[in-house]
């Protein structure tokens, strides 16, 4: 019985849908307009709720363990998942090119250095 009950569900769901796309076509330029920032409006609305209800879940979930919220998302992440401690700082070049532009040997080979590799040089020669 559930599976016919979700079966009329979807055929009422695709029926409003199409309804839907009906009344806008029949609208105007001005009444589509108004549609879409009503729309926006209630998304954001929507949004705001369900984020209030998901930080009032997890406090209490944050709660019943002992921990506050703020606290827990706070606290370092466990390890492993944690940036280095070097990360963001600014790394040295590993290649230098003769009109003095530099490359950290990270990313994508620079063009300056793929002209020179392809005029036959070794890309060891610009190693600082």
């Amino acid at each position: 019985m559930s599976e016919r009950v979700e079966r009329d569900g979807e055929a009422s769901a695709e029926a409003v849908k199409h309804s839907l796309r009906t009344a806008i076509e029949k609208m105007t330029v001005p009444e589509i307009t108004a549609l879409i920032e009503f729309a926006e409006q209630t998304q954001r609305h929507k949004q705001e709720a369900a984020r209030e209800e998901l930080l009032t879940e997890f406090r209490k979930r944050a709660s019943d363990l002992g921990l506050s919220l703020e606290g827990l998302v706070a606290s370092k992440p466990a390890s492993g998942s944690a940036k280095t401690a070097s990360s963001g700082k600014k790394v040295p070049a590993k290649y230098r090119g003769p009109n003095g532009e530099e490359w950290t040997g990270r990313g994508r080979t620079p063009s300056w250095l793929k002209a020179l590799e392809a005029e036959g040089k070794n890309r060891d020669q610009f190693s600082v």
